[in-house]
């Protein structure tokens, strides 16, 4: 099982201090590296309204309180406890350190492994080049069309604010009449907002993925198959 780099953290939380308790010094360092190298990048720190957040770049270099972490200067304004920020560490999940070594913020797994914390209500996904914020509900209702890259569109989505069915956390939607045979079979009906994802289901477990860009959304790679766009309609 692949465990995708979003994914990582609390695995290896648990397998750093497997790791450091074993007692076998030079081997327990190289694994440790490698624990926090998975975990180096840029990321998208910001709440799940759709207000702006900032993007940190985590590197494995050691520092004091933990490695180094650049980019808080841009929190300042959105995030401006994050703006603290001078180390981040793997403890139970990303841990975020102050230049006194106190906790900022932790973020830890949630069941579907978003990097989440819940005690300040913020998420930290890998950073995509143009986005500073999550994607919010109120900002996808309304009409969006589906195609490949450079294409045509394959069918008009029209997201809704009613929910699908009483007692469910997702919305309905509509297709519109001539949807290519592609999106129509998945018979889609219902949506919601899935940490940086928008999830399209259909009644009988399929489903469609989207993460968002600067340009809209585009079909998640986890999908696999060809790639869709999906961006508003004029």
């Amino acid at each position: 099982m692949q465990v995708p780099p979003h994914g990582r953290a609390a695995l290896a939380g648990f397998a750093l201090a497997v790791a450091l308790s074993s007692g076998m010094a030079s081997p327990v360092h190289a694994q440790a590296d490698d624990l926090y190298r998975a975990q180096t990048g840029r990321w998208l720190i910001a709440a799940p309204n759709g207000q702006p957040g900032c993007i940190v770049t985590l590197d494995a270099d050691r520092t004091i309180g933990g490695r180094v972490i650049r980019g808080v200067e841009s929190c300042a304004q959105s995030l401006p406890l994050i703006a603290n920020a001078a180390a981040w560490d793997l403890g139970e999940g990303v841990v975020l350190r102050d230049a006194t070594r106190k906790t900022v913020a932790t973020f830890n797994e949630d069941d579907t492994a978003i990097l989440t914390d819940r005690r300040q209500n913020l998420l930290m996904v890998p950073a995509v080049r143009g986005v500073d914020r999550l994607p919010h509900a109120e900002a996808v209702f309304g009409r969006w069309e589906i195609r490949r890259p450079g294409g045509a569109p394959m069918c008009l989505v029209t997201f809704t604010e009613r929910t699908s069915q009483p007692g469910q956390d997702t919305r309905a939607l509509t297709l519109a009449s001539g949807c290519d045979s592609a999106i129509a079979r998945l018979k889609l009906a219902s949506w919601r907002i899935e940490g940086p994802h928008l999830v399209l289901y259909g009644p009988d477990g399929e489903s469609l993925g989207f993460a968002l860009t600067a340009e809209g959304f585009a079909k998640r790679k986890a999908e696999g198959g060809r790639p869709l766009l999906m961006q508003r309609a004029r």
